[in-house]
């Protein structure tokens, strides 16, 4: 107002008004300092700094508190391992050779036992051909999406390939209940077996591993 009055002696009504530009319209902002370093920061910029440092320390004490917790699993797990620990690398290397062994003989004698009857080979085929179809969908697909052109042809293609494929693959399960013979289903127990023994074996190697992991990091640390 101050500035409006000397305005107006001064320059009259032209000064009045110059005077009055601006009034009212003053604002100031406080800022805090930091001591180390000096920078200036509101009141709202600390408060955000503030949550987002807070939620950091939530984050990383969640996620170490879901390492302990699995860390406690590995161990429980070991614990109640039915295989001597110290050997289970070697027990997984055995076990995955011989679920490798045990599926291609039974895949082997399958294929011999399925030459032999029409209907069952038929089934095959017509999975093979589904195993086609979604190759032709794969790479026109990506040719299309190369050349910028319609995705729509290598869509309807994929569809068409899988659903083949699940329904002669379907028909070969039923087919193989029907005509296969007492060997070749003892052959495709044991073909499981091994399998399941070989994943159970790769879960507590797993375990050994990552806790051996899991130590030696500890103790590079301390």
């Amino acid at each position: 107002m101050s500035d409006a009055c000397c305005g107006y002696v001064c320059l009259g009504p032209v000064g009045l008004l110059c005077g009055l530009c601006g009034a009212g319209s003053s604002e100031t902002k406080d800022y805090w300092v930091c001591r180390d370093c000096g920078t200036k920061f509101t009141t709202e910029e600390a408060r955000k700094a503030v949550a987002a440092k807070l939620r950091e320390e939530q984050n990383l004490a969640k996620k170490q508190q879901e390492k302990e917790a699995q860390l406690a699993a590995w161990h429980s797990m070991i614990d109640n391992c039915p295989y001597p620990v110290d050997q289970l690398d070697k027990l997984y290397a055995e076990a995955v050779k011989d679920a490798e062994a045990k599926g291609k003989q039974f895949q082997n004698c399958r294929d011999k036992e399925r030459k032999g009857i029409g209907a069952w080979q038929a089934a095959y085929y017509g999975m093979m051909v589904g195993f086609f179809i979604l190759l032709i969908a794969v790479v026109v697909f990506l040719f299309s999406l190369a050349i910028g052109a319609n995705l729509l042809i290598g869509i309807l293609l994929g569809i068409v390939g899988f659903v083949v494929t699940l329904l002669f693959s379907l028909k070969d399960d039923k087919l193989f209940e029907q005509y296969a013979s007492p060997s070749l289903r003892a052959m495709k127990e044991e073909k499981e077996k091994a399998t399941q023994y070989k994943e159970e074996l790769k879960k507590y190697q797993e375990a050994a591993q990552a806790i051996r992991s899991e130590e030696s990091a500890s103790r590079k640390d301390s």
